[in-house]
This record gives C-alpha cells, sequence and structure tokens, in this order.
C-alpha cells in the first residue's frame, strides 16, 4: 500500500501548473480597516459592552490583508467581486460584519467589525436521551492574527477526554491554512494535521489539500432507546488533491481536482448483546478524478438560519461529480470503483417563497458481494407568512444499500425526530418531514442575544428493517415548542435551542415530554 501511495501521491506532485496571465490590470490599493465588537456611540451602550471591547484585541489590519490575497488572480476588480470579499470575511469565524466599496480615489475600501471571540466554554444538552457536556477555553481569533485555538474537557453518550484543535492562517499571501488536532479520552486518542489552500474565490487558479489522521477509539451505537452495539477500531487516512481552474465565465465556473484517498480501518472487537457480526476491515487506496461546476447567483437573506444576520445563499447550480479506482490489496473483497455526485440547488419560488435542494450519491462497486450505495434527498422549504412570522418545512430521504455498520441509517434524535432517544429505529431507508411555524419578534437582550420562537411537528420512519431489532417499525411523531437565542456578536454562530417536544409513541424508552436544551447551527 506504501508503494502505491508513494506513486500516487509523486503523480500528483508534478501535475503541470498553469501560470496565471501576466497581462492582467494591477489590482487597486486595498484599504482595511477594523473595528470592535460594539459601537461605544449607540446611546444603548452598557458597561457590558465597554468591557467587552476592553478585553477583546481587534483584528489586525494584516489578516485581514492576508485574507484579502486571493484579489492578486483577478485582472480587473468590479463591484461583483467586491460582494465575493464581503461573503468571504463574514464567512470568518471572528467577523461579525465587512462592508467593501470603491472610494474615491479608486482604491477598495474593507471595513470589519469583529465578533466576541475569547471565552470559556460550557455546553450542555441531552443528545437523544444521553446528557452530554462540555467545558474549556476557546479563541477564535487569537492574538487578532485569525488563529483558531479549542481546548475542552468533554463527556458525551461516545467518550470522556480532552480535545485540542486548531486551525491558523499561514499568511504566506495565498490563502493557506493549517489545521492541527489532538484528542485523548477513555477510550483510545486521535492526531490529524492538514494544510489546505481552497478554492477561495470564482477567480481562484490553483488549489491544494493535504490531510492525515489517525485515531484509536470505540463507538457506541443505540436503537429502542439502548445500547445496541459497541465497535472498537483504528483509523489512518490520508488524502492529498490538487486542482485547477478549467473555465470561468462571467456567472459560473468549471475545475477539476486530481488526488489520492487512503483508508485504512480496522476493527478490533464488537460488543453487544445481539447476535451482530464484527465488520470487516476496510483499506482503500484510491486515485481520483473530481470536476466541479458552480454558478455565481447569491443572495443576501435573514431571518433563514440564524435571526437578524445577513445570511448567504448561492440560488445557482452547485454540481460535483468525483470518480477513483481503488488499487488496494482488497483483501476483504473491498469495492474496485468509488463514485460520488453532489448537486444543490436554489430557487425563489416567489417573493416570499424559497426551496433549497441537495442530493448526494456515495457508490462503492466492483466487489463481488458488497457493492454499496447511499442516496440523499433533502429539501427545505421557506416561505415569509410577514415580517415576524413564517412557515418551515423539511424533507429529508436516505436510501442505501449495504451500509457500513459503523454509518447506520436512522432515526431519533438529531437525525429527523425530536424528543426520540438517539438511533431509536434503524433500517436500510429512511424518511423524516418536519414543519415548523417561527415568530421573529425583533427583540434583543441588551444588544447581545437576538429572540425568536417555533412550534414544530416532526415524523419520520425507517424502511427495509428486517436486519434489525426495532420494537417498533410505525412512524415516529414529536410535536413541540421552543424558545430560540441567537448572538450575532459570537464567534460560534449557534443557536440556543429550548425545546419541549412531546413524543407520540407508547415505549418504555420514550418519555412523555422531552425537555431539550442544545446549540445547533440553524434556527
Amino acid at each position: 500500500m506504501v508503494k502505491h501511495l508513494i506513486l500516487v501521491v509523486g503523480m500528483v506532485a508534478v501535475c503541470p501548473l498553469v501560470a496565471v496571465a501576466d497581462s492582467c490590470n494591477s489590482v487597486p490599493e486595498i484599504e482595511v480597516k477594523t473595528n470592535n465588537i460594539f459601537d461605544l456611540t449607540d446611546p444603548d451602550t452598557i458597561w457590558l459592552h465597554r468591557l467587552a471591547n476592553s478585553i477583546n484585541v481587534v483584528t489586525r489590519q494584516s489578516t485581514i490583508e492576508n485574507e484579502l490575497a486571493f484579489l492578486n488572480e483577478k485582472c480587473d476588480v468590479s463591484e461583483r467581486d467586491l460582494r465575493e470579499v464581503e461573503r468571504h470575511l463574514r464567512q470568518l469565524k471572528y467577523i461579525k460584519t465587512a462592508e467593501a466599496s470603491f472610494n474615491d480615489e479608486g482604491n477598495i475600501l474593507v471595513e470589519t467589525s469583529d465578533k466576541w471571540t475569547m471565552m470559556p466554554t460550557l455546553d450542555f444538552g441531552r443528545k437523544g436521551g444521553k446528557n452530554k457536556y462540555s467545558i474549556g477555553l476557546k479563541d477564535r481569533n487569537l492574538f487578532g492574527y485569525g488563529i483558531d485555538a479549542d481546548i475542552e474537557y468533554f463527556k458525551n453518550d461516545q467518550r470522556t477526554g480532552y480535545t485540542f484543535k486548531s486551525e491558523f492562517p499561514l499568511y504566506l499571501g495565498q490563502n493557506i491554512h493549517g489545521g492541527l488536532i489532538l484528542s485523548d479520552t477513555d477510550d483510545g486518542s486521535a492526531q490529524g494535521i492538514s494544510i489546505i489552500k481552497p478554492f477561495v474565490s470564482y477567480d481562484t487558479n490553483t488549489a491544494y489539500s493535504f490531510d492525515a489522521y489517525h485515531a484509536k477509539l470505540s463507538q457506541q451505537f443505540y436503537l429502542n432507546g439502548a445500547d445496541y452495539y459497541e465497535l472498537a477500531y483504528t483509523d489512518t487516512n490520508f488524502s492529498a488533491s490538487w486542482g485547477q481552474l478549467l473555465s470561468r465565465q462571467p456567472d459560473s465556473v468549471w475545475r477539476y481536482q486530481v488526488g489520492v484517498d487512503a483508508t485504512d480501518r480496522q476493527f478490533t472487537g464488537i460488543t453487544s448483546i445481539f447476535d451482530i457480526n464484527q465488520p470487516d476491515d476496510r483499506r482503500y487506496l484510491v486515485p481520483f478524478v473530481q470536476i466541479d461546476y458552480i454558478q455565481d447567483a447569491f443572495a443576501e437573506l435573514n431571518n433563514i438560519h440564524v435571526i437578524n444576520q445577513i445570511e448567504d445563499f448561492n440560488f445557482g447550480w452547485q454540481l460535483s461529480t468525483k470518480l477513483g479506482v481503488n488499487v488496494a490489496a482488497r483483501n476483504n473483497d473491498e469495492s474496485r470503483f468509488i463514485w460520488n455526485l453532489n448537486a444543490s440547488k436554489g430557487t425563489q419560488l416567489s417573493n416570499n417563497t424559497l426551496l433549497f435542494s441537495d442530493f448526494s450519491l456515495e457508490s462503492d462497486f466492483g466487489s463481488s458481494s458488497k457493492n454499496r450505495f447511499v442516496v440523499k434527498s433533502d429539501n427545505e422549504l421557506f416561505y415569509r407568512l410577514s415580517d415576524r412570522f413564517s412557515l418551515y418545512g423539511g424533507q429529508f430521504l436516505t436510501l442505501s444499500k449495504n451500509q457500513y455498520l459503523d454509518a447506520p441509517v436512522a432515526i431519533g434524535e438529531e437525525t429527523g425526530v425530536r424528543g426520540y432517544p438517539l438511533e431509536f429505529q434503524r433500517g436500510d431507508h429512511k424518511i423524516s418531514f418536519t414543519g415548523e411555524l417561527r415568530y421573529y419578534p425583533n427583540i434583543n437582550i441588551y444588544n447581545l442575544f437576538e429572540l425568536g420562537a417555533a412550534a414544530f411537528v416532526d415524523t419520520g420512519k425507517a424502511f427495509s428493517t428486517n436486519d434489525f431489532h426495532n420494537d417498533t417499525n410505525q412512524w415516529l411523531t414529536s410535536v413541540g415548542i421552543g424558545a430560540r437565542l441567537f448572538s450575532k456578536h459570537s464567534s460560534d454562530a449557534k443557536v440556543i435551542h429550548i425545546d419541549m417536544s412531546f413524543p407520540m409513541l407508547n415505549h418504555q424508552n420514550v418519555n412523555n415530554v422531552e425537555f431539550l436544551i442544545t446549540t445547533r447551527t440553524s434556527f
């Protein structure tokens, strides 16, 4: 396997580089202004705002200039490019707002304001009937240099231990970032490292990545609100890729990537009261080619996933297909070919109606007995009733064949139906639906938290369940109400959910009422 790996990495490394044309016009001079978290001239300013500003280390001008290095690849900078600058800066964890414009001299003026990034962390909640919490210290913008560092002690449904994670810019003027993860838990450890130069802009000519990860862990899986089986395994992953811009049109881009993915997952034990066989080890060494097509049709929206914050959505097509050949020994009849497909699209059905659709396919074939596929199709509908009320509908479908035992298709809390235990019901396929009435009162607490509320109904079901040990195969349904809190000044951009849900199933491991306090990425 090592010989194959060296050969493939060498092939990737010698791929011809296409030089950036030197006939481009020079990029206008960039003037950067960085601001603190709160505007202290606001008449509603209180002592807490002044304290936060005094403690915060404002993002350094050089940090923003480093993030804007991709402008050097643009022949001419247009208003459309300035909107791309704003989108790129807004997706940084430590930037709250970003505005880019041309000044009277034709130079580019970029102005940003910070989020609160340094804080002790206390995260708690329940995950499918299991308590979880973490406590630690994190800073998403260490010393104003854009360095993300996080150290915490945690306990969840899987393990207890310590972890350190960091992502950091390399300040090479090419938008290159590094990453590091170290973890020590009661069931093992994990180490990872990465170097990534992404396609930051639609005009970025080249991208590349390298990452390596090793872990020795055990993982608990659930069914019917109780332990189902526990898998112990070692995991070693490596990937390297090189990408190139193929074609740039005014509103779309074509790209390709070539690289190699290597996976070696070895299972060392399984524990269960049921008769379940230990999975076969999986070893893959896959040189691949990937083609991407992305349309540029961004819009700035509000009150979609979070509250009173600009959100960037692409309504254009985003298509990606990846084909690889497994050149490993295939001692356990692993698949010969790997094919992945992803597609997403946003559609504005009317002035008040938005639809976002995602489709994905993972397909492993060329095995005599283990051909595998996983198809996912998700649709989310947003309908604005008024300035303060909206309706949300979600449909989430998964179809599979020979899915891995360590990546089950399941329905439960966090996988479709709130209020039920984690992985409560299993099958080869599943579908779930969610409906919500959302309330945006336009109320904030001392300019720290935006408030919201929701009434919801969830329903879902697993199908093709004969190979599992489900207590029930009926539809799982719950209704509930909840409060939402969101701080646009916080670097994590998480929405706090305070929910009371009422599952409709009579089962010994399902509570009649489930009270949950969790943090999620959306409303």
